[in-house]
């Protein structure tokens, strides 16, 4: 097994860490995983007592291990389920996708706060009216989400909560 300590330092301002703890079944027969990802594009750490047991990612729509693991697939598949149910990469695309022509960029920096950096040269106040009037109905989650809106020379900013 494999510890992560040296992975825990805070990442650059440029990188994101999302961290989540997830914990299957109850009571005495409750296990707890921590599950850690680091890129938008790569799978996701699974780490038990802070040793690394293996690595999830989604793969036709299957959560499959890539690393070798003693974890059985009805468990990687209950970890995989715990992670689509946060939305994590479904609320990036969805911004992309709604406003292609004002937002360059979506940074999820946890399951409840993003980043939005808005495209150069755009009417940063028509979007701000835009995003703060329909961002509510595109974001449906159980808990409250935070977006901190920059225009494309971060001159500007404003934040919205949704709850």
């Amino acid at each position: 097994m494999q510890r992560l300590d040296k992975y825990r330092k805070e990442p650059s301002a440029s990188a994101r860490k999302i961290v989540l703890d997830c914990i299957i079944g109850e009571g005495k027969a409750a296990e707890t995983y921590q599950l850690v990802n680091y890129l938008e594009s790569e799978g996701w750490h699974i780490l038990s007592d802070g040793y690394l047991i293996g690595r999830l990612e989604k793969v036709n729509n299957a959560w499959l291990s890539t690393i070798p693991t003693k974890l059985n697939q009805e468990r990687l598949s209950e970890i995989g389920a715990f992670i689509d149910a946060h939305n994590f990469n479904h609320i990036s695309l969805k911004l992309k996708k709604r406003w292609p022509i004002y937002i360059q960029e979506v940074i999820m920096q946890n399951d409840s706060d993003y980043l939005v950096i808005c495209r150069e040269n755009i009417d940063f106040g028509r979007f701000k009216l835009l995003f703060t009037s329909f961002i509510k109905e595109l974001v449906a989650l159980p808990w409250p989400v935070g977006f901190k809106v920059y225009n494309g020379d971060f001159s500007d900013e404003f934040l919205v909560e949704v709850r």
